[in-house]
């Protein structure tokens, strides 16, 4: 295909565009003041803060503080994991099966029964619209009463195996503080009840200094605890915090707790939940009469030939990003996140998943010079970095998504639901809080005044200050931001504006008239029969100018089969001071044509 002589001048045309300057600045008093408290605060100079309010329908800032600085985002991180899972389907399910080896005969399996797990994290959790513990373990049993199993000569087998079974469960730049603890329970191939266990402590009436406690049925005959939890009488909370590792079955309890409480429960991470799960399948099923030779095994069947006996299909993905944004579950976000990184690793998800949703976000982004670290699916990391301009932006993306509706359900109403009922209840306000120490953060959405939808995110971080603090400087900083009228800074009309600009061009006048006088040179037979509109050009817009970068590029392109012209241009988005591209020189050009000027 041939292509049109391209000029190595360059057309400039200045269009007078009287009248375009910025709007009235029309932010509410209130507003401003609160700005300001927020960045003379001493509190607050001392640690970092970072916002970003971005325009949903154009994607520009209306508003920014150090919105390029990389934050610890907390748990607004699972906005980028949530987001990334909806890519395996709105209606995704993980299932976990029952199989088994061998033959039935008498009532006899002469074999192994076998739950090959799939990384459900809402197995036997009761969360999402998922089976309760209790109603997986009737079921197990009913399947094998169905079939005719009253005794199992072999084992019980629990493969886990799915993802690697190893250390690789517990992200390596979670802190030992967090790991023992629920909200750090390991994301394994095969989980159960959540994998946390709780330990109800209370006050020892014999020893006023130490307090005594009680590991909750069943685990209270699989797991051992040291407990080093004391009881303080002026203590304003209780503190308790878990210590151990992953496939060690003895954790130590450490801190306080206020003498006078005598039910306080603590909830901690399983240790092992695949062999948990196994040690607590054999003792229900022993308990409804299921005679069992073998031990519980821990093991890997994939070459293994099995008989179906049982899925177990977790909630839809839609209702498990739900629980993951309502209640900031880290163990359904790591599980998730996993499960996106099966996509693009060959047998190693469990180590490069958090590189996978990292890649989810660069794609998904218009901005591709922001610099992004991800190390976890949950934000429970302090090693992950983001910008809040990068959080925004990857939001409005999200908001074009065929998805988006079931993105957005899955957010909290500021307010009303989830972790954000403590802040005020705004039109249109959607938000993912965050915190972990000495960290607070807040992403979603919301609406000014005039009605414009924005994206947003709001970090703190190392501020000296409560969490309670932080919330109602936020609160108010949030109900300003919702009565403010916020204007765009760049003009940006419609395309139809910019495409009767390219119309006048001298060189677009000149080719049209070079393609209707010798139409046969650029149109085949097939074309010319079609009666095509010879001089006619199409023209395509890329980009979403913003202050920073506010052009358009424009490419137009007339022809057919046989020759094709093409022109490239840069066109600034408020005036239409128009550049070409020189594809000798391989740079923008402009020289001034004349002195012309047209006005619209």
């Amino acid at each position: 295909m041939k292509h049109f002589p391209v000029f190595f001048s360059i057309i400039v045309i200045i269009f007078s565009v009287g009248g375009i300057k910025g709007q009235e600045n029309l932010r509410s008093t209130d507003f401003e003041i609160l700005r300001k408290e927020i960045l003379e605060n001493p509190y607050v100079q001392k640690g970092q803060v970072s916002w970003c309010f971005r325009d949903i329908q154009t994607g520009q800032i209306v508003e920014e503080f150090e919105s390029k600085k990389y934050m610890i985002p907390a748990s607004t991180l699972k906005l980028f994991t949530t987001a990334a899972a909806l890519e395996l389907g709105t209606e995704f399910n993980f299932k976990n099966s029952v199989v088994y080896t061998g033959e039935i005969k008498k009532e006899k399996l002469n074999g192994d029964v076998i739950i090959k797990g799939d990384g459900d994290p809402t197995f036997g959790s009761g969360k999402a619209g998922a089976l309760s513990a209790d109603s997986v373990l009737f079921y197990i049993y009913k399947s094998l009463i169905d079939n005719e199993i009253k005794k199992i000569k072999g084992n019980i087998v629990v493969d886990p195996f799915h993802w690697e079974y190893n250390s690789t469960v517990i992200p390596a730049a979670w802190q030992w503080e967090d790991i023992a603890n629920y909200y750090g329970a390991g994301a394994y191939g095969l989980n159960w009840r959540e994998n946390k266990f709780e330990v109800r402590f209370g006050t020892d009436k014999e020893r006023q200094d130490s307090a005594i406690y009680s590991i909750q049925k069943p685990w209270d005959k699989f797991i051992k605890l040291e407990n080093n939890v004391t009881t303080i009488l002026d203590a304003n909370s209780n503190d308790i915090t878990f210590y151990g590792a992953p496939f060690e079955n003895k954790i130590t309890a450490d801190g306080f707790i206020k003498i006078g409480d005598d039910k306080i429960l603590a909830s901690a991470a399983l240790p092992n939940p695949p062999l948990n799960f196994g040690q607590e399948l054999k003792e229900y099923l022993v308990e409804k009469g299921i005679e069992i030779e073998g031990e519980v095994l821990i093991k890997n069947t994939t070459l293994i030939s099995v008989i179906p006996l049982r899925i177990f299909l977790s909630p839809p993905m839609r209702s498990i990003i739900k629980e993951i944004n309502f209640n900031s579950n880290n163990l359904f976000a790591e599980c998730v996140a996993k499960k996106y990184g099966e996509r693009f690793s060959s047998g190693n998800a469990s180590k490069f998943y958090s590189k996978s949703v990292a890649n989810y976000v660069f794609d998904k982004t218009m901005k591709k010079d922001s610099f992004i670290q991800i190390t976890d699916g949950s934000g429970l990391s302090r090693t992950n970095l983001v910008s809040t301009r990068i959080q925004t932006d990857f939001l409005r993306v999200q908001s074009k998504m065929s998805w988006f509706g079931y993105y957005l359900e899955s957010i909290p109403k500021g307010g009303e639901e989830g972790t954000v009922k403590y802040l005020p209840k705004l039109r249109d306000f959607r938000v993912k809080s965050g915190s972990v120490n000495k960290v607070k953060a807040f992403t979603g959405y919301i609406m000014d005044s005039s009605g414009r939808q924005m994206s947003f995110s709001l970090i703190f971080n190392h501020i000296p200050l409560k969490n309670s603090e932080i919330n109602k400087m936020s609160s108010a900083f949030f109900t300003a931001v919702g009565n403010t009228n916020f204007e765009i800074p760049l003009k940006v009309f419609g395309t139809n504006l910019y495409r009767d600009t390219l119309e006048r061009f001298p060189e677009i006048i000149a080719a049209k008239e070079e393609l209707k006088k010798n139409a046969a040179q650029f149109f085949s037979n097939d074309e010319m029969e079609m009666k095509l509109n010879s001089e006619k050009f199409t023209y395509s817009f890329q980009g979403e100018p913003d202050v920073e970068s506010p052009y358009f590029i424009a490419n137009a392109v007339a022809g057919g089969e046989l020759y094709q012209i093409k022109f490239k241009y840069r066109i600034h988005a408020e005036n239409r001071f128009a550049e070409r591209w020189n594809t000798v020189k391989n740079e923008w050009e402009m020289i001034c044509w004349g002195d012309v000027f047209y006005k619209h």
